[in-house]
């Protein structure tokens, strides 16, 4: 089983089109306002290594999470940490305080938890994140039309580049990794536009978008000369091809790619984007004009959560 049938199973048992399972965020409508419910974790040695610091876990598990409520167009309001660890008290202590710290200069409140002991090399540790509804509105994957522009906030590929490089032991790469992009202002900004669809790049450009097009019942043409391509990808590729590879299928990248009519782009004036080609009604196809050159793959769209050898484990 992978994670796109495994999603697909727990929508059927959860209620099939009413199911809150299928976007980044569940979306508690019977609270007021709206209440937004996200989850994510990482594993060590599939997700990080010895190399991290717990300061730098902390970065990256807070920009995870915050990632998929900017990708609702939400405000994050609190947070429950879970733990399973072998760590030193010392250790659990680094932890504990880097994390207050940082949910409380980012106004969320830090609401509890749970704590377990581990057995070796088994860490985990995970965010449930709360978070509110905007007023106006929200961005769901489903919310896509024909001709709409697609377009994506930030450059791709870097994290991608990194861990296939096996240069997570390098502090100012591994620095890179955990600096998750903040895009809860622009998801906000996206819903005061009024514009309605938008999903987070975690697993790959190709494989969100391809869950976007689900979704929306619709398909894509895209320019990849448009699609924007990490600095530090470009250094670390042998090649043009190889660092657009990570950019399409790498993952890890954590910017928004959302989609919106034509008339709609000069309100979001002073906001950094890139708009790469535009939807179909060629239900969940992607095309490229002009063709992908003949050294990228696109079989494998991109990371898969239940496919560990999808992406090189960072031991």
């Amino acid at each position: 089983m992978n994670e796109e049938e495994f999603v697909r199973d727990l929508i059927s048992i959860t209620g099939g089109q009413t199911s809150l399972i299928g976007d980044d965020c569940a979306l508690l409508e019977n609270f007021s306002p709206p209440l937004l419910v996200t989850t994510d974790q990482i594993v060590k040695n599939i997700h990080y290594s010895d190399h991290y610091s717990p300061e730098e876990l902390v970065d990256k598990l807070i920009g995870i999470n915050f990632s998929d409520v900017a990708a609702m167009g939400g405000k994050p309001t609190a947070a429950l940490f879970y733990l399973a660890s072998e760590r030193t008290p010392e250790e659990i202590n680094r932890l504990n305080k880097k994390l207050a710290e940082k949910l409380q200069n980012l106004q969320v409140q830090l609401a509890g938890g749970d704590l377990s002991a581990s057995s070796k090399n088994q860490e985990t540790m995970g965010l449930v994140l709360l978070g509110e509804k905007h007023p106006e509105g929200i961005l769901k994957r489903s919310c896509g039309k024909k001709d709409d522009l697609v377009a994506v906030s930030g450059p791709l590929g870097a994290a991608a580049g990194i861990i296939e490089n096996d240069l997570t032991g390098e502090d100012y790469l591994r620095e890179e990794l955990c600096r998750i992009p903040n895009r809860l202002e622009l998801g906000n900004k996206l819903v005061e536009a009024e514009i309605s669809c938008a999903i987070d790049i975690s697993d790959g450009l190709l494989k969100d978008l391809r869950r976007l097009l689900v979704s929306s019942g619709c398909g894509a043409v895209l320019e990849y000369e448009k699609i924007p391509i990490s600095p530090t990808a470009e250094k670390l590729a042998d090649n043009y091809s190889q660092a657009l590879q990570w950019a399409l299928t790498g993952g890890e990248d954590y910017e928004l790619l959302f989609t919106f009519p034509e008339d709609k782009k000069n309100k979001l004036n002073g906001y950094n984007f890139r708009v790469l080609g535009r939807l179909t009604d060629q239900k969940s196809q992607v095309k490229f004009e002009p063709e992908l050159p003949d050294s990228i793959a696109t079989a494998r769209t991109g990371y898969d959560h239940l496919e560990q050898n999808t992406r090189p484990s960072q031991e």
